[in-house]
């Protein structure tokens, strides 16, 4: 472009990628001397040096190693959305990323027990670990999760146990009929089998000393571990029996197969709790609240135990739902029959007044509240307008039933 004398001092400028002032003023002096603009000289030697700088990074990058893992992700590239670690679809638009490791939930698991301080922190880990959702990555973290669940000298086996069902019970839910998980399941099946001998043997083992002593108490022990092993069967099967009928449609069979069954009904419960959070995912409530009615999981004012917790978040889903697509009675029925002494009407009739109000039904509203503003309790609600009642020693302070109506009508006059 310029003759060779010039050429020759920029190539020797720029020869360190970088061009310093003292360097940018040698040039400008001998390109002056030459007649050339300076303007037009400035912009040339910009646009080499940003060529340098992209030919530099192009090199680096393809010096570097190369990772497919799913922590290089941090953001979703077709909406942005931030990204957790260990996703494999974005929670935000549903994007699956490409390239991502199918074990990467197996990796991250052994990296966050590798930094635990204690047996505790570690069980707690397992417990509390995401299912992936991804098919090949969801398969291969089951198959990971087999021997870790069938080593009973672990200490952390019933948590590999635990969540080595959770994924199982997942994929039925997830991928129903798909011949990729039907040997997954199957090979469930073999290995709740041999984790009942698995524990026998381990119980013959670190109990033979005292077997020679006293064979009559070991005996005894051996039939509770034996009849605690036969329980763990019998939910499993009832458990599948019931995951099985969901997926056919047959909730009244599921129903009858909770309902009825006599042992502890935890276990199908956090199963049936799956079933429904599978359903919410692919938006379909009308089976979600025909699962929650089997599960028998209302509104709870003031849960307490995890489980009341559970049920009432699973329920309050579904009570959304409802207010969002103006079924106002439907939500109306799940406040009359909540499981809790202090009913929500509170909060439930200002979520029904400003739905209605958000579609310009302002004089519906008001007649909302005229109607069911006799049912507010004078203590706080929680789903929103309060936390806690206001009485205690057998008296109650009075008003409140005021004040939660002068706040809904002061929601009304907003729009």
């Amino acid at each position: 472009m310029y003759n060779e004398q010039i050429e020759a001092l920029i190539s020797a400028a720029l020869a360190d990628g970088m061009l310093t002032e003292k360097e940018k003023q040698v040039l400008f002096k001998k390109a002056q001397s030459q007649g050339i603009d300076l303007d037009e000289f400035e912009m040339v030697l910009d646009a080499r040096l940003v060529e340098l700088e992209k030919a530099e990074k192009a090199k680096a990058a393809a010096s570097a190693p190369k990772s497919n893992k799913v922590g290089d992700v941090k953001k979703c590239p077709n909406c942005g959305a931030i990204v957790q670690s260990y996703q494999g679809v974005c929670a935000e638009c549903g994007y699956a990323f490409e390239n991502i490791e199918v074990n990467y939930a197996s990796k991250e698991l052994s990296n966050l027990l590798m930094k635990a301080k204690s047996e505790k922190d570690m069980a707690t880990i397992i417990d509390t670990f995401p299912i992936p959702m991804e098919k090949a990555s969801l398969i291969a973290f089951a198959t990971w999760l087999a021997p870790q669940s069938l080593d009973v000298q672990n200490p952390l086996s019933k948590s590999y146990q635990k969540k080595y069902d959770e994924v199982i019970n997942k994929a039925k839910v997830t991928f129903v009929n798909d011949k990729d998980i039907l040997p997954l399941i199957t090979q469930h099946e073999k290995n709740k089998k041999l984790l009942v001998k698995n524990q026998l043997v381990a119980f013959i083992k670190t109990k033979s000393k005292i077997f020679l002593i006293i064979v009559g108490g070991i005996l005894a022990i051996g039939l509770i571990v034996f009849a605690a092993c036969f329980d763990d069967i019998r939910e499993n099967r009832n458990s599948n029996k019931m995951v099985a009928a969901v997926n056919k449609g047959d909730l009244e069979m599921a129903k009858n197969i909770y309902l009825n069954y006599t042992g502890e009904k935890y276990f199908l419960a956090d199963e049936l709790s799956l079933v429904f959070w599978a359903y919410v995912e692919k938006e379909d409530m009308i089976n979600a609240e025909k699962v929650l009615k089997i599960g028998e999981w209302t509104l709870d004012g003031y849960p307490i135990w995890d489980a009341d917790k559970r049920g009432n978040e699973m329920a309050k889903v579904i009570y959304d739902y409802h207010i969002k697509n103006g079924e106002y009675d439907k939500a109306r029925l799940m406040i009359e029959n909540a499981d809790s002494d202090y009913k929500l009407w509170g909060t439930h009739i200002m979520d029904v007044v400003t739905n209605m109000c958000e579609k310009g039904e302002k004089e519906k509203a008001k007649k909302y509240l005229n109607k069911y503003s006799g049912n507010i309790d004078d203590h706080y609600d929680n789903l929103g307008l309060d936390s806690y009642p206001l009485s205690g020693g057998g008296s109650t302070i009075l008003g409140d039933r005021k004040y939660v109506i002068k706040l809904i009508k002061a929601e009304i006059a907003n729009y």
